[in-house]
């Protein structure tokens, strides 16, 4: 890529319109010298340039001040107020405010490539409010805007590696300074990136893949389900054992009853259907009114036993209340009652505006310090300090329970009592009935103890049977659930299994990643290799014979450390910064080399703090072999005659920079800074 001509507009320095025809340059005069004393606008060039290739969306385009500092895209545009006064142009921009126009701002320029002629323009349109940035490519015949247009130019030159074309010497002397620079950058040039960035996203989704896995927590969920299905089945187990067991015993009672109720049967004497049916009623009429007489006890004896049971203590009780309520005085007890009653009425009559509430909270207050002022008395009995509404609806209990529970602690031992005597009569009525259905004396005994092991029997197999539905029960609900978690057990195992699937193929990105990382490796090893060969062959060109730096070395984040011709190494404070920025120079040279990009290269600053017999070097052996297009911007400081004259060989053309007083207004014109 060859550039034919640039052109800037209301850009930075740049008020009119200034162009620099660079078509001229050929592979022995490839040099173009645009000359510029400090503040004229050589920097200005140089960003210009950069931002035609980056536009203002590209964070290190952004960089400002010292110590260096990001501005956001607008106020880098139309300036930040504090000592940055933006991309456009200051006279431009207010020449265009008074006139009631937006301004625009550019940079233009064109060249050769793969035979085609190419023009690529960006601008900057400011209405006084917001801006907007446009980029325009003519691409041989086709016509590019938007996206489009800034893939093209990724082709020529990407983005990340502008700052390596096109860079002035004080970019040279912060990385000899900082000793250190980002491995990413030089990863870029290398083209080895895609590997870095390919890993980089194995490693995202690795992570992400194993967030998710352990967010779902489905083997954490299967381990309690089947905790559970085992917890379950092994209680329908237990529970089918007890079934079992009952079973059995159902079996053995069953048989046992048979036994003893042919044995009852053998031991009746058949006694008259009359007689059997006639005791048989009355038995059934005393259970029927036993029944009905315990109810009533249970119903209404347990509430008031401890009362009728303690009646003397109900007495002494109502005498102490008697005493409390005597010391206070009825009738101011009874004052007070009425009072309380009242009070809540005769304060809403009051000329006060209160809420119920506070109307409820003043009544309660006023009625305990009445009841403090009647509870002044000497008694010291049990209720000595109880309050006196209280005492007094005390007094009405215990008086009801004194009058009364005579009477109906009477009633319940009457109750009592008559549910003894059917209970005496029912067990004659079965005495007789028994008698009657044995016959003899002799035999009554054993058919007693027959019928009592009959009743025996069967009340056990009632419990069994009652014992049993609560374990059928339970063994239904157990199976609904074991059923449940057995289906629940089944999804979650194929999900197991699908995370399992998960789990091996990221067992395989890792081994994609380990692989990634491993050839990465081996590219920078055999990269850093390649390009320390560069740096000593390109460092023998532009380092006159040095009696302390006898090789370079790389680290794996390119960092370069000396060596002395003993193979020991150098520490960075034993060399000067002119040595440290040919060193450098000497990186940034092998680099571009091995990047393969046939780009143009614009330095600003080209000598910085090189001593003279370096500069020379630079002068013969750098510049003219660096690119097939050098621009470069000097100062007359850095590029006298005699240097001019190193260099004349070199050089197809000369400009110099021109502006005002203000600094504002730069031109560039066809000259030499440098007279003959």
């Amino acid at each position: 890529m060859k550039f034919l001509s640039v052109e800037l507009e209301h850009v930075f320095a740049y008020d009119r319109k200034a162009t620099v025809d660079l078509s001229g340059t050929t592979e022995d005069q490839n040099i173009v010298l645009i000359w510029g004393r400090n503040g004229m606008g050589k920097t200005s060039f140089l960003n210009a340039l950069k931002l035609l290739f980056t536009g203002v969306e590209h964070p290190s385009s952004r960089v400002v001040g010292f110590p260096p500092r990001s501005l956001p895209p607008r106020q880098y545009v139309v300036g930040d107020g504090a000592g940055w006064s933006g991309l456009i142009n200051q006279p431009a921009r207010r020449r265009a405010e008074n006139e009631g126009r937006p301004v625009v701002a550019s940079v233009k320029a064109m060249w050769e490539a793969d035979g085609l002629i190419v023009t690529a323009e960006r601008e900057w349109k400011y209405d006084g409010a917001t801006f907007m940035e446009s980029l325009l490519v003519f691409d041989g015949k086709d016509r590019l805007v938007k996206e489009a247009a800034e893939a093209r130019l990724e082709d020529f030159l990407p983005k990340d590696f502008v700052g390596f074309f096109f860079f002035d010497g004080e970019d040279i002397k912060s990385m000899a300074e900082n000793a250190e620079r980002k491995q990413i950058d030089f990863d870029r040039l290398l083209r080895i990136t895609f590997l870095t960035e390919a890993t980089a996203e194995l490693k995202k989704y690795i992570t992400e893949r194993q967030r998710a896995m352990t967010r779902n927590g489905v083997f954490e969920t299967l381990h309690a389900v089947e905790v559970e299905l085992t917890r379950t089945t092994g209680e329908a187990e237990v529970a089918r054992h007890k079934l079992e067991e009952i079973d059995d015993r159902l079996l053995n009672d069953t048989v046992e009853l048979r036994r003893l109720t042919t044995r009852r049967e053998n031991l009746s004497s058949g006694a008259s259907e009359a007689q059997r049916e006639a005791l048989d009623t009355r038995r059934l009429a005393l259970r029927g009114q036993l029944d009905e007489t315990s109810a009533a006890i249970a119903t209404e004896l347990p509430p008031d036993v401890p009362m009728l049971a303690n009646l003397g203590l109900v007495h002494q009780a109502l005498e102490a209340v008697e005493t409390r309520l005597g010391a206070a005085g009825a009738a101011e007890v009874a004052l007070v009652r009425r009072v309380r009653t009242e009070l809540p009425a005769w304060i809403e009559e009051a000329p006060v505006d209160l809420d119920p509430t506070q109307i409820a909270a003043l009544s309660q207050a006023i009625g305990d310090r009445l009841d403090a002022l009647v509870a002044g008395s000497s008694d010291n009995g049990l209720f000595s300090t109880i309050e006196l509404g209280r005492a007094d609806r005390l007094r009405t209990s215990l008086l009801r329970w004194a009058t009364l529970g005579p009477d109906r602690r009477g009633i319940q031992v009457a109750k009592l009592t008559e549910a003894q005597r059917f209970r005496v009569e029912l067990e004659q009525v079965e005495e007789a009935l028994m008698e009657i259905e044995v016959g003899s004396q002799a035999n009554l005994e054993t058919y007693k103890k027959v019928v009592a092991e009959i009743a025996k029997i069967e009340d056990r197999i009632a419990e069994y049977n009652q014992r049993k539905g609560v374990l059928d029960g339970k063994l239904n609900e157990l199976a609904g659930r074991e059923k449940e978690l057995k289906e629940r057990q089944k999804r979650l195992q194929e999900s197991r299994d699908a995370e399992a699937e998960k789990n091996r193929h990221l067992r395989f990105y890792n081994a994609v990643v380990r692989t990634l990382n491993e050839v990465t490796e081996g590219l920078r090893r055999e990269m850093r290799g390649r390009i320390e060969s560069l740096i000593n062959n390109r460092l023998q060109l532009l380092l006159t014979d040095h009696p302390l730096i006898d090789k370079i070395t790389l680290d794996e984040s390119y960092t370069m450390f000396f060596l002395d011709g003993a193979g020991r190494p150098i520490g960075r404070s034993s060399l000067s910064s002119g040595m440290k920025q040919l060193a450098a120079t000497a990186l940034l040279w092998a680099m571009k080399d091995s990047a393969g990009y046939g780009m143009p290269v614009v330095i600003d600053t080209p000598l910085a703090r090189i001593d003279r017999i370096n500069q020379t070097n630079l002068l013969r052996g750098y510049y003219p072999k660096l690119s097939h297009q050098v621009i470069v911007l000097p100062t007359d400081a850095e590029i006298d005659q005699t240097k001019l004259e190193m260099l004349r060989p070199y050089i197809w053309k000369e400009f110099t920079l021109r502006n005002q007083d203000t600094g504002e207004s730069a031109e560039i014109v066809e000259e030499s800074l440098v007279g003959d």
